[in-house]
């Protein structure tokens, strides 16, 4: 391929893929928009990135939020309500991820990060680690809204198709 310029990657949320299909019967058909929406992820992040709007973006157009927090047997500034921060730093030559949290009382830890046997080679495997953490915080289930592809996350949603798709393909 010598010649060909790279694409440049966008981190931007972007929505490549948009395909309406028919549901229901045939007098009275619906369309659903399907939609992968991704994002690429720093190979080196600087601790001031802040991933959590991406996690939480990604829970709550999946439908995974619960109306009512989970009930976990965890101190009570460390909920979804509290969350602030989710970040990932280099220590040591490894990657760790940091969930932090607002309003923790005195003397209490206002952050909860991997621990050392859980750091890893890359900056995305330590978010993926800490990214279950932050869904059980969040929905009480480690179900991930997104999944890793190389530096490449992606997740999927489904909705009603714009009228005009669907009026299109009637």
């Amino acid at each position: 391929m010598a010649g060909h310029a790279k694409p440049e990657r966008s981190t931007e949320n972007v929505e490549p893929l948009q395909h309406a299909t028919p549901s229901g019967s045939r007098a009275k058909r619906r369309f659903v928009m399907l939609k992968i929406h991704r994002r690429a992820f720093p190979a080196e992040p600087t601790p001031l990135e802040d991933f959590l709007p991406l996690v939480m973006t990604a829970l709550e157009a999946k439908d995974l939020v619960p109306a009512k927090a989970p009930d976990l047997p965890l101190p009570d500034h460390i909920n979804r309500a509290n969350f602030e921060a989710l970040v990932c730093e280099k220590i040591g030559g490894r990657w760790s991820a940091f969930i932090c949290f607002k309003n923790a009382p005195d003397g209490a830890p206002n952050c909860i990060g991997l621990p050392p046997e859980l750091r890893q080679a890359t900056a995305i495997e330590a978010f993926m680690k800490a990214v279950k953490f932050v869904c059980i915080i969040a929905t009480g289930d480690d179900e991930l809204p997104f999944f890793a592809v190389g530096d490449m996350l992606m997740f999927v949603t489904y909705g009603p198709a714009p009228a005009e798709a669907g009026e299109a393909r009637a």
